[in-house]
C-alpha cells in the first residue's frame, strides 16, 4: 500500500508515500524526476510529489487492478494498462483522459518508444503486443509472436528493438523497422517478470 523512497547516493530513507487501499502493482518516475505514479489493486492511478510526497492527483477511471504505467519521453502524457484490459492515456499535470485504448486481454505492460512516437502494450492473456500510433491514436499492426502472454515490455535506447518477456521464460526481440521475424532468447526456466536494455543497447 505504500512507496517507500531512499536518497541514492546516502541510503537514508526521504519519506514514504502512502494512500492506496490496496497493493501497488506498478510504478514509475516522470523523465524528470520530479513526479511518481503508482498503479494499485485498488483500480486507483495517483502521482505524487517525489521531493515532498505530497499527494497530486488521484485518477479512479479504471475498473481492475492498474498493472502498467509509462511517461512519454517529454512527460507530457502517462500512459496506464489495467486488467479491464483497457489502456488508458492521460494529460499531464491535470490528468484529464486524453484517449482510451480496448484490447481483448489484461494489460501488464507498457512502453514508449523513445521518440514517444509509439506506445507499446503487453497483453497477459494472449500472444499479443498491442501497438497504437501517438500521433492519430490509430492502433498499429500487432507483431506477430509466439508466448504464453506478456508481463514485461521495453524499447532500446535506440528504439530500433522492442523486446517483451513472457510468461513462457522466452525474451521475444522486434526489429521496429519490419516487426518480422522476432528472435527468441531463452535460458529462465520461470516466467520474465522485467527486462531492461544497457544505456548502450548493447545488453539486455
Amino acid at each position: 500500500h505504500t512507496v517507500h523512497l531512499w536518497d541514492a547516493a546516502s541510503g537514508k530513507a526521504c519519506h514514504e508515500e502512502g494512500g492506496h487501499a490496496g497493493g501497488i502493482r506498478a510504478i514509475a518516475f516522470s523523465p524528470d524526476g520530479r513526479t511518481l505514479a503508482t498503479g494499485s489493486l485498488d483500480r486507483t492511478l495517483r502521482l505524487w510529489d517525489s521531493a515532498s510526497g505530497r499527494e497530486l492527483l488521484q485518477i479512479t477511471t479504471h475498473r481492475d487492478t492498474i498493472k502498467a504505467v509509462a511517461f512519454s519521453p517529454d512527460g507530457k502524457l502517462l500512459a496506464s494498462g489495467s486488467s479491464d484490459k483497457t489502456v488508458r492515456l492521460w494529460n499531464l499535470p491535470d490528468g484529464k483522459e486524453v484517449r482510451t485504448f480496448k484490447t481483448h486481454g489484461r494489460i501488464g505492460s507498457l512502453a514508449f518508444s523513445p521518440d514517444g512516437k509509439t506506445l507499446a502494450a503487453g497483453s497477459q492473456d494472449s500472444q499479443v503486443v498491442h501497438l497504437w500510433d501517438m500521433a492519430t491514436g490509430e492502433p498499429l499492426p500487432s507483431p506477430g509472436a509466439q508466448g504464453n502472454g506478456f508481463s514485461c515490455l521495453a524499447f532500446s535506447p535506440d528504439g530500433k528493438t522492442l523486446a517483451a518477456g513472457s510468461f513462457d521464460s522466452t525474451a521475444h526481440l522486434w526489429e521496429t523497422g519490419t516487426w518480422d521475424h522476432p528472435r527468441h532468447l531463452e535460458g529462465h526456466e520461470g516466467a520474465i517478470n522485467d527486462l531492461a536494455c544497457s544505456p548502450d543497447g548493447k545488453l539486455l
